[in-house]
């Protein structure tokens, strides 16, 4: 099987190695990405019917995905850093990244609490029929006719 990537080979081990190195950036994007795309996949998943556990479970595994994905990026960051690696537009590339962390973390705590709200945006179901008696007649005749007696006045 031949490698997909340009100028790449299988070591011994079976490990895709290459002879340049990949920018960091291009990294980050795909970190990025990955965690992004899983994010849609989640609010689409959410969208239908499942019950509060299941929405949380969900939620969950996204989130330990998501996690995971971007410490194993940040540990690569941290080791480019350490070794010296190639690092034009690095920290333009994590402040993005941290960016765009946030931004997922907070789109996360939204489609919790939007799903948690959600009952409360029901609209109330209108009384067509007192409606319709309303309008038609003037008047509203699903009172009942036996109320309480009218306290008298008293003499002054």
């Amino acid at each position: 099987a031949r490698p997909a990537v340009a100028n790449a080979s299988m070591n011994a081990d079976g490990w895709l190695t290459t002879s340049g190195a990949v920018p960091l950036e291009d990294v980050v994007f795909a970190a990025t990405q990955a965690v992004q795309g899983g994010l849609l996949e989640l609010a689409k998943h959410l969208g239908g019917r499942m019950t509060e556990s299941q929405r949380r479970d969900a939620i969950r595994s996204y989130l330990g995905e998501a996690r995971g994905t971007l410490e194993r990026l940040l540990m690569l960051v941290r080791w480019a850093l350490g070794s010296h690696a190639h690092t034009s537009g690095l920290s333009g590339a994590l402040a993005a990244s941290l960016e765009r962390q946030d931004a997922m973390r907070r789109a996360a705590d939204d489609l919790f609490h939007l799903h948690r709200t959600m009952p409360l945006g029901v609209v109330p179901q209108h009384d067509v029929l007192a409606a319709v008696d309303i309008l038609s007649s003037g008047t509203f005749s699903q009172l009942p006719r036996a109320l309480r007696a009218p306290v008298p006045e008293e003499a002054a």
